[in-house]
């Protein structure tokens, strides 16, 4: 559990703006399953940890002029 806790924490810890992401479930060990994850916007959304290291970030941000990746 530590291990793919970890993947999970240095996605964020390598990304410039993943100090503004959380993830809230745990990571299966399929980089291409779903996981839950919260920008600090509030909005809580599906994403793969696959996507998120590719650079998809917050829908909501992404159409509203925030773009900050």
């Amino acid at each position: 559990m530590a291990k793919t806790t970890a993947y999970l924490q240095s996605l964020l810890d390598n990304a410039k703006d993943g100090d503004q992401y959380q993830w809230l479930e745990a990571y299966t060990g399929d980089p291409y399953h779903y996981l839950q994850i919260k920008h600090n916007c509030g909005n809580v959304f599906e994403l793969r940890p696959i996507d998120f290291e590719q650079g998809k970030r917050c829908d909501i941000h992404a159409h509203c002029g925030e773009n900050i990746w």
